[in-house]
C-alpha cells in the first residue's frame, strides 16, 4: 500500500493567523493503556519514532454539495479494527524463527 503524506501544504506559513497545524483535524489517533494492551505494546516507544498501523473502517458518512463557487466532497470513517507495527520485519526471520 503506497503511503501518501497527510501534511497540510500551508502548515509552514509562519506568519499565518492563526497558526496552522501541521495535520488537518481528527487524524491524531489517541489510544489508552487498555487499547495498547490490545495491540500488544508493552512499551511505549519514544517521542518521534515512526510506526506502521493498517486499519478496517467502516463508512459512517457520506456528503457531496455544489455551488456556483466549488463542488465539495467529504467521507467520514471509523476505524474499527487495526494493527500497530514498530518496524518491519524480515520474512525470512519469521520463517527460519528469528522474530
Amino acid at each position: 500500500m503506497k503511503m501518501v503524506s497527510m501534511k497540510c501544504d500551508d502548515a509552514k506559513e509562519e506568519m499565518a493567523e492563526p497558526p496552522r497545524q501541521a495535520y488537518p483535524y481528527g487524524l491524531t489517533i489517541n489510544l489508552d493503556g487498555e487499547s495498547l494492551e490490545k495491540l500488544g505494546i508493552k512499551e511505549l516507544p519514544s517521542v518521534g519514532s515512526k510506526m506502521t498501523i493498517e486499519c478496517m473502517v467502516e463508512v459512517c458518512s457520506v456528503s457531496q454539495y455544489e455551488s456556483k463557487e466549488s463542488e465539495n466532497k467529504s467521507l467520514s470513517l471509523q476505524i474499527t479494527d487495526m494493527a500497530v507495527a514498530g518496524k518491519k520485519s524480515n520474512p525470512a526471520d519469521k520463517l527460519y524463527g528469528k522474530a
